[in-house]
């Protein structure tokens, strides 16, 4: 694998990552149907359909502080005749040929992190009964990818001024990846309360996983640098594992390779609105609380010498394909251990799902048409084998009626990043992003995201007297037949 192929890779990691992890132009709106379930179990409870079903949801999130393309937006990076360049060979003062992009390194002080969330919803659906209950089932797929802790000393620019000779410590860090599938269960109830309503709701997954690893350095230790592309380590503590469903040559068809469960708690508490919407909205979840455990084709490796260790760059030089990972490792093992085999302790490990709380106050504005939201998200890590992520405070603006939605998240990720989205719905389409910049205005692109969704609901808002909004103040206007372009 060359430079080119190598950064080309990266860069199609980096740019799922994201600013709008939990799509928050979908999630919220009090017409997203099963797709609120992602955000809340509870989520779908204030929505006047007596079923709602999604054919499709795709969505894409990506955002790292560690490398950014210079002076780039999305759309330029599908161009056929794309030239991937690396910022610190050519300069910063170097004019760049017509469809030439550099790769260039932050350089602020800052620990860095990075996480992806690439995830789709395949068919999912609820359906009301007895008026208060809710059913519905959810399916579809995640690969996720995070890391975070790591010291800036280890970034490109610091890292490379670093005297030979001149040790200095790197901090304890954490990466974790897994692709897995899930179907899941949800329940929920309404029930009016004095001043308005209160629903409760869970969904129950079953989780297959179909690859997954993860590196943790659970102690701060000495680096050294050394002439000639040499590493000199005192004090490592590092444990690793993979499973290998996509870097052995002789796999010619992706199987599981392990399982797991993960639950979704939330609830909504709602006042006002009389019979039909709401004043406030008051809503609280626990989302991805599991794990899943691999068992096949899986290795976990120690690496914690008990004197220090010299690496030398050099001698991996060979590595230029997925499938030559194993080598490496047994190489790493040889070369701090001083056994090839020495490193491998276990063939199984369990790795967490990075849960997180979702919290969320709506205040509904101009008789149930205007909605001013805002949303926190805290990252929750049950274990240390994980996959790191990050949190959010996002302020969310939205019109939403029948036919029509739109909102506009204005969000910062990890207190670091401010940014702003759009999200349009016409009338059973959905798509958006939550970093609308990175697709209209060439700057140092970090980060993107976006998000589709298609689905079918009830073209009569209410249901009769099976409706928790038999009324539906504020949105009788919407109550029509059907849609006319």
């Amino acid at each position: 694998m060359n430079l080119r192929s190598s950064l080309v890779l990266l860069l199609c990691l980096w740019q799922s990552f994201s600013f709008a992890q939990e799509q928050l132009g979908i999630r919220l709106d009090n017409y997203a149907g099963i797709n609120a379930t992602l955000f809340n179990p509870a989520g779908h409870t204030t929505m006047p359909f007596s079923w709602d079903l999604n054919l499709i949801e795709g969505s894409q999130f990506i955002d790292n502080n560690y490398a950014f393309i210079r002076n780039a937006s999305v759309p330029n990076l599908f161009n056929s005749n794309l030239d991937i360049v690396l910022g610190p060979r050519v300069g910063s003062d170097t004019p760049l040929k017509t469809d030439q992009y550099a790769v260039d390194f932050f350089d602020d002080g800052r620990k860095r992190y990075v996480f992806n969330s690439s995830r789709y919803v395949g068919p999912s659906f609820f359906f009301r009964v007895a008026g208060q209950h809710y059913i519905g089932l959810v399916t579809g797929g995640r690969f996720l990818l995070g890391g975070n802790g790591l010291t800036d000393n280890l970034s490109y620019y610091p890292f490379n001024s670093t005297p030979d000779f001149e040790p200095f410590s790197v901090d304890p860090y954490r990466i974790g990846m897994v692709g897995f599938e899930e179907i899941g269960l949800n329940y929920a109830f309404r029930k009016p309360t004095a001043v308005g309503n209160f629903s409760f709701g869970i969904t129950a997954k079953y989780l297959r996983g179909y690859e997954a690893a993860f590196v943790i350095s659970a102690e701060e230790y000495e680096m050294t640098r050394l002439p000639e592309n040499g590493l000199f380590g005192d004090g490592v503590n590092l444990e690793f594992g993979y499973t290998d469903n996509l870097i052995r040559e002789d796999v010619e068809r992706v199987s599981p390779l392990g399982s797991g469960y993960s639950v979704d708690l939330g609830f909504v508490y709602t006042t006002g609105g009389e019979e039909g919407g709401y004043d406030w909205k008051f809503s609280g979840s626990l989302m991805d609380i599991g794990q899943l455990k691999f068992t096949k084709q899986t290795n976990v490796h120690l690496v914690n010498p008990d004197e220090p260790a010299i690496v030398d760059g050099d001698n991996y030089s060979f590595f230029d394909s997925a499938e030559e990972v194993n080598a490496v490792v047994e190489l790493f093992s040889l070369e701090t251990l001083g056994d090839r085999q020495a490193s491998l302790v276990n063939d199984a490990f369990n790795i967490w799902l990075p849960s997180r709380l979702n919290l969320h106050v709506d205040k509904a504005i101009l008789n149930n048409d205007l909605y001013l939201g805002m949303v926190i998200m805290q990252t929750i890590n049950p274990g240390s084998i994980t996959v790191p992520n990050g949190n959010l405070v996002a302020v969310v603006p939205r019109y939403e009626s029948r036919w029509i939605g739109a909102s506009m998240p204005v969000s910062m990720y990890n207190l670091q990043k401010f940014r702003v989205g759009l999200s349009l719905r016409l009338p059973f389409l959905t798509i958006g992003t939550d970093h609308l910049g990175s697709w209209i205005t060439p700057t140092d692109l970090s980060g993107t995201d976006i998000y589709v969704a298609v689905k079918i609901n009830p073209f009569r808002i209410g249901g009769g007297g099976n409706s928790p909004f038999p009324n539906n103040r504020g949105r009788s206007k919407d109550n029509i037949p059907c849609y006319k372009f």
